[in-house]
């Protein structure tokens, strides 16, 4: 998949043609059972994020693209299996540190409120209170600590 990447883009009019269907692609591989599947979608995810940021694509187009693709790798952190969870929170950070996905998109999703049937026993709660502890040590000024000790209140 990710060979075929650099040959479908390489202007940003032929990208915004492109990105909508890879970033369908790329949800339901992440959403697949298979962890194979997963994987490789994540490995398509990096592809194309390495192409966009290659070709300067806007991130206001691109992240009303990425949001579905962002609330299903924050599900995934509380995965049964640590290979799934761990490789969430590498795509998740890899996203946030893209130039073409504004922080603020992904900081918004990782704090929003947990439904009752995401919460998995707690483990949702946990691997995303872990999750913003990384983002904000990362990224420091660029993320409210304070709506993240809100989020860790209200969970």
């Amino acid at each position: 998949m990710s060979l075929l990447s650099k040959e479908i883009y390489k202007s940003e009019s032929e990208a915004e043609n492109c990105a909508q269907v890879l970033c369908d692609v790329i949800l339901r591989s992440i959403d697949d059972r298979n962890v194979q599947v997963y994987l490789a979608g994540l490995i398509l995810l990096d592809d194309s994020m390495t192409r966009f940021e290659e070709i300067e694509f806007p991130p206001q187009k691109l992240g009303s693209l990425m949001s579905k693709i962002i609330i299903n790798l924050l599900a995934k952190l509380a995965d049964s299996k640590q290979k799934v969870a761990d490789s969430a929170e590498l795509s998740l950070l890899s996203l946030a540190h893209s130039s073409c996905i504004d922080i603020s998109i992904l900081y918004n999703a990782a704090t929003k409120r947990i439904r009752s049937e995401e919460a998995k026993g707690g483990r949702t709660c946990k691997a995303r209170i872990q999750f913003l502890e990384n983002l904000v040590a990362e990224f420091g000024n660029n993320v409210s600590w304070e709506r993240a000790i809100e989020f860790t209140k209200s969970s």
